[in-house]
């Protein structure tokens, strides 16, 4: 099965005031992934990710794992969490049936974990919750298996993950701010641990003729895998290295573009080039090839490298705070949005991931408005629909198109006298 990165760019339009929150450098392991719900059988397959932040090893011997089946569902033995690194606690049986991809895990144990209205939480030798996560409805999980509100349910394959804001985790102790559900990015504690191999290639010339040797690609953010995430709204850069056994000139072609290769050493045997190349996020998921050709004179060699670019949900809002000024009571106010991302004051929804969107429109809070008087559309029609917990509009918004939102109020002439506000939410969905 094809993995899929889905990134959410969740923005709040508000009227009248607007909401920030400031991420603060944790200090305590956290949980930063939750496996429980993988494809086909879950049998063997469910993992908790654990991840020390901090600049300082951790010994987590004897902490054990809370779910909603069992107040002890696994006891970690002997364990040291090194700093900024991972540790990952598995179902038994794991590194028999897990996907070919996946990590092995430094612990298993027979775990337990409920697809839905179920938690986890990580409990020190006093007794104390380090941290927790559910998912699903907070009426029906047992307390201290959440934070502030649950995280989502996730949908079969995917992970919760831990969010992270300039590559670090944040932990806001609300599940539904902190996770999100996404393709699984397993690690275990061997990850953090950077490692050099070096490949010698041995050979007997017995003819002029020109060889590419060996290609490697790097994505930008110094991971070798051949899975990419694309970046919203932006470009990946992925350097390619290209190892020919003659001084020649190295061309890539990628995406109806060529680019030349410059070198960067030479020994006796061997020449190393590399070229930096843009992946634009609207490119559209699945597996892409680089084609390479080598040339000197009349000698030529050719070969391909391929990465798999991962699906992409991300929506940009252009319009964060807005204020409509005074609106008299018993009138009707229209705000039209526009296909303009630069101006803020109309609202401006664009698809900057690379799979058609629609888009969820959720009710948020509000001050002296009844938000059912409220009423939202997208593109030409008038704004006709009211909300009452959410609602997806059905506008299959392609990667890099962009879309107005309009809103429509209906200020009853019995409405509370003085500031008034409400605040609504925007989720980029997959258009199956």
């Amino acid at each position: 099965m094809k993995n899929k990165s889905i990134v959410i760019f969740v923005l709040a339009i508000l009227i009248v005031f607007s909401y920030s929150t400031k991420v603060a450098a944790l200090d305590h392991v956290v949980i930063s992934q939750v496996l429980y719900n993988p494809n086909g059988s879950d049998t063997d397959r469910e993992a908790v990710e654990l991840f020390n932040p901090t600049n300082n090893s951790i010994n987590i011997t004897g902490w054990t794992l809370r779910t909603e089946s069992k107040d002890i569902d696994a006891t970690i033995p002997n364990a040291v969490i090194k700093p900024n690194s991972y540790f990952l606690i598995s179902d038994s049986g794991w590194e028999t049936h897990k996907n070919l991809d996946w990590p092995s895990s430094d612990y298993e144990e027979s775990i337990s974990l409920s697809n839905t209205n179920a938690g986890v939480a990580l409990i020190d030798l006093n007794n104390q919750t380090v941290d927790a996560v559910g998912w699903g409805d907070s009426a029906n999980i047992k307390p201290g298996l959440f934070e502030g509100n649950p995280a989502v349910v996730v949908s079969d394959g995917q992970s919760l993950i831990r969010t992270k804001i300039n590559g670090s985790f944040i932990d806001t102790n609300n599940n539904s701010n902190d996770f999100y559900a996404g393709s699984p990015e397993l690690h275990n504690s061997n990850y953090s641990t950077s490692s050099s191999n070096k490949l010698e290639v041995e050979f007997n010339v017995v003819e002029p003729d020109l060889k590419i040797l060996n290609m490697t690609l790097t994505d930008d953010l110094n991971e070798t895998n051949e899975s990419i995430t694309p970046s919203p709204g932006g470009n990946r850069m992925l350097s390619i290295k290209v190892e020919t056994n003659l001084n020649s000139s190295v061309t890539l072609f990628f995406n109806n573009q060529s680019y030349a290769a410059h070198i960067l050493s030479s020994n006796n045997s061997s020449y190393l080039f590399s070229a930096d190349i843009p992946v634009p996020y609207y490119l559209s998921p699945g597996i892409h090839s680089i084609h390479v050709e080598a040339e000197k004179g009349n000698k030529t060699d050719e070969d391909n490298i391929t990465f798999n670019y991962e699906s992409l949900i991300s929506l940009f809002v252009d319009s964060t705070n807005i204020n409509l000024g005074d609106v008299k009571a018993g009138s009707e106010e229209i705000l039209f949005g526009d296909k303009d991302v630069n101006s803020s004051s109309n609202p401006t929804v664009k698809n900057i991931g690379n799979v058609k969107l629609n888009i969820n429109v959720k009710k948020g809070d509000s001050t002296n408005f009844n938000f059912s008087n409220v009423y939202f559309s997208f593109g030409n029609s008038m704004p006709n629909i009211s909300i009452s917990n959410s609602h997806t509009f059905n506008i299959g918004l392609s990667p890099s198109e962009s879309e107005s939102f309009n809103i429509k109020l209906d200020v009853p002439s019995t409405n509370t006298l003085g500031s008034c506000s409400f605040s609504v939410v925007l989720e980029g969905v997959e258009n199956e």
